[in-house]
């Protein structure tokens, strides 16, 4: 069961940083999350989760999705992460901006927050932060596994379609490799 319905890479990094893609198996997919997740993993070395299993049947990102396998593995790389840890959740927006989530500051430190934000608007990106994409319904992977006070920082990334095409994805590998960096650089000294 479990392989099938999520892919994982790097699951052994020591980087402090999973970056998740709940939304990315058709039908009713976020384009291209899945395959920005893969390619951000294999670039910076963070671990990844994927989800291969479409929100029509059950989505990943809600409270009936917590005992699924995808889940459960999420809450186990959690677990052996070193703090702080950034979880980076990927999720397509629909408007041409890109959203912040962190269920009105609850899934991450501000200081967190606004290095990242930062680091995406240093490309020019139209970032907003808690507008309408917060994350906030109960059973979010943010808000299960943001715990700012506890070192686990989970922020919900809602990209827009112009960043989630093939000619984009280049770019938008770069910002949000760049994101990682500026993490690990800011927070593991």
């Amino acid at each position: 069961m479990g392989l099938r319905e999520y892919k994982i890479i790097n699951s052994k990094s020591r980087l402090p940083v999973i970056i998740t893609a709940p939304h990315a198996q058709a039908p009713n997919a976020d384009k291209y999350t899945g395959a920005l997740a893969e390619m951000l993993g294999k670039q910076t070395g963070a671990t990844v989760i994927i989800g291969k299993i479409s929100r029509l049947y059950l989505d990943l990102n809600r409270q009936e999705a917590n005992k699924h396998p995808f889940r459960k593995r999420l809450r186990k790389l959690v677990l052996e992460k070193k703090r702080p840890l950034l979880i980076l959740d990927i999720h397509g927006e629909k408007d041409d901006k890109v959203e912040l989530g962190t269920a009105n500051g609850l899934t991450a430190d501000p200081q967190i927050l606004n290095m990242i934000k930062d680091a995406l608007k240093a490309y020019n990106l139209y970032v907003v932060v808690d507008e309408h994409l917060k994350g906030s319904h109960a059973g979010t992977i943010i808000r299960s596994f943001g715990r700012p006070k506890d070192g686990i920082h989970a922020i919900q990334i809602e990209l827009p379609p112009s960043l989630r095409t093939p000619k984009s994805l280049g770019f938008t590998l770069s910002v949000l490799a760049s994101v990682i960096k500026n993490f690990c650089s800011n927070t593991q000294r």
